[in-house]
């Protein structure tokens, strides 16, 4: 079986999985706002590479769980960060069901 990557639904750009159960995410960056000591805000990009996600762990019902991060925008160009545990055949069975 040759391996096809499809997006993640509701994590579109971030986050693609495989027909044969791997789960990576894409490179992006990411704008980061911290604050100096004098006050002032600073922003900064941060590159993400790439890379094959780990599982966060298996439930008693044998189901593998990922741990999977995206930030929200909000009004006044803050953002939050949106943290869900997904399950694998939760997103394999949403990504290879809709046609794409």
């Amino acid at each position: 079986m040759q391996e096809e990557w499809r997006t993640v639904v509701g994590y579109e750009g971030l986050y693609e999985v495989s027909n044969t159960g791997k789960v990576r995410s894409l490179n992006r960056a990411i704008e980061v706002t911290r604050n100096s000591r004098i006050g002032n805000a600073e922003a900064y990009v941060v590159t993400r590479a790439a890379k094959e996600l780990k599982p966060y762990g298996v439930t008693k019902s044998n189901r593998v769980k990922f741990h999977l991060h995206k930030r929200i925008a909000h009004g006044g160009g803050s953002h939050a960060q949106s943290d869900e545990y997904l399950y694998l055949d939760d997103m394999v069975r949403a990504a290879f069901s809709q046609g794409s």
